[in-house]
């Protein structure tokens, strides 16, 4: 079975984040530049899918806030 470069990035995405993560942090990490685009397509499906949430979830747009693995997305790392 061929894994393509997107899978790869997604499993290590989620070896990277057992401890709270900035935007820019993650986004580094892919080696992609901070802006909305590339966070739509590469962060908000995580979210939307249920596998990392906002630190401060009350609070979307406060500049403090940080990425976490949900309980499910601590499920795939265990995987």
């Amino acid at each position: 079975m061929k894994v393509t470069k997107s899978v790869t990035k997604f499993i290590e995405l989620i070896d990277f984040l057992p401890e709270a993560r900035s935007r820019s942090e993650i986004l580094n990490f892919l080696e992609i530049g901070n802006q909305t685009k590339n966070f739509t397509i590469n962060i908000k499906p995580l979210i939307e899918n249920g596998i990392i949430e906002l630190t401060i979830p009350d609070k979307p747009k406060c500049r403090f806030h940080q990425y976490r693995l949900t309980e499910k997305g601590k499920k795939l790392l265990k995987q």
